[in-house]
């Protein structure tokens, strides 16, 4: 009885680092996948929180909590220093996965959109203007017909919807520009990115 019970131990520790090894691999294939696929990206991080991450993904076309981070982002409006995503309830096409071994995003639960905007992208923007932008800790921005408004009289047109799918609030966090929304929809530069990951080599395709 003894032995059986290590024994179910011992497999239930096998099958938990077999998880973390796949999601971390997963981790991986996203993050070479946008640094391939999209151009204008300087980095970008991922980490999943989803457990069983293979049970989930392989019966359940799902998983629970993705984070995405991309960093100097360029060619989608205004430059974005980080744009930063917590996305909940990711969806993929089962028959896809099965198939091909390759996630076809279908749906979203949540998502929490962050751009942030420092003063070195308002001066690639504004040009010696941006010196006389005062950024004062707590302020709320007006966003309006696509702009936003910033102290001076200055304004600062939106990041592109490819960035940002919903209506956004502005606000002035340690001398930045931060814009931040939820929608029921991804960005479309997460599903151009997230929808090339290759899983044969942890399905077993």
């Amino acid at each position: 009885m003894k032995k059986l019970l290590v024994l179910g131990i011992l497999l239930v520790a096998a099958l938990a680092v077999a998880d973390l090894l796949a999601q971390a691999y997963v981790e991986d294939q996203v993050e070479a996948s946008a640094e391939s696929e999209l151009e204008g990206i300087g980095g970008v991080q991922s980490e999943i929180s989803s457990f069983p991450f293979l049970g989930r993904i392989a019966f359940g076309g799902e998983v629970s909590h993705l984070e995405l981070v991309l960093t100097d982002v360029v060619g989608r409006g205004i430059p974005v220093a980080e744009l930063r995503l917590d996305i909940d309830g990711l969806r993929f096409d089962r028959g896809t996965l099965l198939e091909s071994n390759r996630l076809r995003i279908t749906g979203v639960g949540r998502v929490a959109v962050v751009a942030v905007v420092t003063r070195d992208e308002l001066a690639e923007v504004l040009g010696d203007a941006a010196r006389s932008v005062e950024l004062i800790e707590g302020t709320t921005l007006t966003v309006r017909d696509g702009a936003i408004g910033l102290p001076g009289g200055f304004s600062l047109p939106l990041p592109s919807s490819e960035l940002i799918p919903c209506d956004a609030s502005a606000t002035i966090d340690d001398e930045e520009v931060v814009l931040r929304c939820e929608s029921d929809r991804l960005p479309t530069i997460i599903v151009e990115a997230v929808g090339s990951v290759d899983l044969r080599e942890q399905l077993g395709g």
